[in-house]
């Protein structure tokens, strides 16, 4: 009887993992796609309602399969802010973001780019920049050196360009140059043109003596207004 339960038992528990292996799988085969169209939609490509739509389903479904995996809830939270960009989201939507951010630095406390979204939402959707940079600097503080931290940072940053300090803004030159030398550099110059900071950046990045020729007239090309 006691050999009959365990086998019981045994097979009830590898039941569960097994549910529990299918789910984390489902949710998984959602979040991917709708990652890459966020990088799409981050390259240019926005979205427009019907696919912006669609993405939201897709990750909304993905976390409620699987509410404890803090990456799909920053990634639902991605999908809100675009959707507050493009005009797309309910204001309840929007209204969801700092309990998902919050969310997401409860299941990893040493994200930085958890701490990097949540300043950008408190920057740019709020209008509170004392408290937008205090999670800036933790996200720096645990990632000064991660491409998107920096990207996010920047974007802030360099909103922010006319209340910063000299200390302040030659810090934020270094990691241009830092996000330059990365995999986001195309959406960095476009950031920089869009911010009006082009020649800046141009006339600090031609100065660093780390760039070749080759890449000095890249620089050139693609920041300095003729």
């Amino acid at each position: 009887m006691r050999q009959r339960l365990l086998i019981l038992f045994a097979m009830v528990g590898l039941f569960a993992l097994s549910f529990n292996a299918v789910e984390h799988f489902q949710a998984h085969s959602k979040v991917v796609p709708v990652q890459q169209q966020i990088q799409r939609w981050a390259n240019g490509q926005e979205p427009d309602q019907i696919q912006w739509q669609h993405a939201l389903l897709q990750i909304q479904q993905a976390v409620n399969l699987t509410p404890d995996q803090a990456e799909y809830q920053l990634t639902l939270a991605k999908v809100i802010e675009w959707g507050w960009y493009k005009q797309y989201a309910e204001a309840e939507r929007v209204a969801e973001l700092p309990r998902l951010y919050q969310r997401a630095i409860e299941l990893r406390p040493q994200w930085p780019q958890a701490y990097a979204d949540a300043a950008w939402y408190w920057f740019f959707i709020e209008a509170k920049p004392e408290r937008a940079f205090t999670y800036l600097n933790q996200a720096y503080r645990l990632g000064p050196y991660l491409p998107e931290v920096l990207f996010r940072g920047l974007t802030i940053e360099l909103q922010a360009w006319p209340g910063l300090t000299m200390a302040q803004k030659a810090v934020v030159l270094q990691r241009v140059k830092l996000l330059y030398r990365s995999d986001l550099h195309g959406r960095l110059v476009t950031l920089l043109k869009r911010s009006g900071k082009g020649n800046l950046a141009c006339l600090y990045l031609r100065q660093q003596t780390e760039f070749s020729t080759e890449q000095q007239q890249q620089i050139t090309h693609q920041l300095c207004e003729n």
